[in-house]
This record gives C-alpha cells, structure tokens and sequence, in this order.
C-alpha cells in the first residue's frame, strides 16, 4: 500500500516513473529484479486502447499491476498478464500509467518498436488458448475433486465383489450388502478405538 502512495505521489509530481519489474506475471518480456519500466502518468483513463501495457493499483489489496489491456469496456479494461492465464478486470480509476518502454538488460526498448509490436501481437494472438487451458485446468481440478469424494465414499461402502470376500454370506443373500457395510464400518470403529 505504501509503493502505490510513493509512486502514485512521484508519478504526479514528474509525470513519470522508472519502475523496476517485480513478480513473473509479464514473463518472458519482463523479468523480475533485472528489467525496469518506464511509465508515464495517464490523464484520460479512459482512453487507452487494446494492448496497452498499465500499471494499476488492484481493488481490494492495493497492489501495483503491470498488465496488458486485451479488452477496452465502456467503464472498465479487461487485462491479462503475457504470463498469466487468469484475467483482471480494471475499472478506469485504477489505471495510474501507461508503460511506453522498458530496459532489457540495460538496453532501452520503446513500446513503438517493430520487434515489441511483433511480440505483442504474437503473444496477444495466443490469449484464446489460455483461457482454453484454463477451463481444462479447472474440469481437470473438478475431476480430481470427483475422484476424491467417489474414492471416500468407495472406502466406507466398497463394491458387492469386495465385501463378498469379506462376507461369503452376500453371494447367497445380496439384499444385505447394506447391513455388512454396517457391520464393517462398526468393526472399522472397533479396530480404531482398540489401536489408541
């Protein structure tokens, strides 16, 4: 909270900030600890336009951003970091700059630079797959999460085959598959209580 008041009160006093880069989220452009932005103060907020790199201080925790605007809304950007696949939403009072170069290893790179375009839109071009990946990830995780609860429920009432190993009595009677379940969970309680 305190950097976003220092740079917010530098940035209103110079009209710009050289900002060195922290975090991974503009990977592999940007790399933490050695690369450094150079931000101009935004007057109109509301006119920056698609893959427009800001920084904007985060509803919520107050943290600075540096993120690529990927959609322009009527009161709001949605932006994505070149290494994140979750999206932001920025309402337009966020936004505190416009990046408009940066330095890779020393060397300074304007945001007009033919190559940084190139790389731009190459990297923008390959937004749909993340938010593709993403849906797999999350049918991936509820998946897993399936599993997990079916493999719980599957210990305390395993299939008819397993219990009649244990119980022979269910090949000749299979309506008592619930009563053994029973019978097994109390012995389970019993072997618990007896072990402490």
């Amino acid at each position: 909270m305190k950097e976003s008041i220092a740079v917010k009160e530098f940035l209103d006093k110079e009209g710009y900030i050289i900002h060195r880069i922290k975090g991974v989220s503009m990977l592999p452009m940007l790399e933490e600890g050695s690369d450094l932005v150079k931000l101009e103060a935004v007057k109109e907020k509301d006119k920056l336009k698609q893959f427009d790199l800001i920084l904007f201080e985060r509803e919520g925790d107050g943290a600075l951003v540096l993120h690529r605007i990927i959609k322009v809304k009527k009161k709001y950007y949605i932006t994505y970091g070149d290494n994140c696949v979750n999206y932001e939403v920025v309402p337009f009072d966020s936004v505190l700059a416009l990046a408009v170069g940066f330095y890779k290893k020393e060397k300074y790179v304007s945001c007009d630079n033919p190559q940084y375009l190139e790389y731009v839109e190459k990297r923008c071009s390959c937004i749909k797959n993340r938010e593709i990946y993403k849906k797999q990830r999350l049918e991936d995780e509820q998946r897993a999460q399936h599993i997990k609860e079916r493999s719980f429920i599957r210990k305390i009432f395993p299939s008819k085959r397993f219990m009649k190993q244990a119980f022979p009595l269910l090949t000749i009677y299979p309506v008592l598959l619930p009563y053994f379940w029973f019978v097994r969970l109390i012995r389970g309680i019993k072997r618990q209580i007896t072990k402490k």
